[in-house]
């Protein structure tokens, strides 16, 4: 990602932009795309990894959780990221989102899902 990232702010073009974003991007917007081409600009860029919760941040975890992998995410594997919060939280309801990368699709039909995800989710508990 670090090389895709710099030939975008060296050089900055669509192609160079679809370059480093096509990995990221489930579903391709022109408005999202347009947004993360000014943040890539303007915004002062933090590469280092930022801290993740540890072990024992989560076991402290008491009210409902919900955890969702995207599948194809380079950043944070889902499956990965799904099992270790079900292991380490034994409450936790977790769900990989299949053919999702980094970003989640920007379609009708998951934000559909998405909202009747959440619903069932916040309702489960009354």
């Amino acid at each position: 990602m670090a090389l895709p990232l710099i030939r975008y702010r060296l050089w900055q073009s669509e192609q160079n932009l679809r370059r480093f974003l096509d990995p990221l991007l489930t579903t391709w917007d022109p408005n999202w795309a347009a947004y993360m081409a000014n943040t890539l600009r303007d915004m002062p860029m933090d590469l280092r990894i930022p801290p993740l919760a540890t072990d024992a941040d989560l076991r402290r975890l008491t009210m409902p959780v919900l955890v969702l992998g995207a599948a194809d995410d380079i950043s944070f594997p889902g499956q990965a990221v799904v099992n270790r919060v079900r292991a380490i939280v034994p409450h936790a309801d977790g769900e990989l989102i299949p053919a999702c990368k980094h970003c989640v699709p920007t379609t009708e039909e998951f934000r559909s899902w998405l909202a009747n995800r959440l619903t069932a989710f916040c309702a489960r508990d009354r």
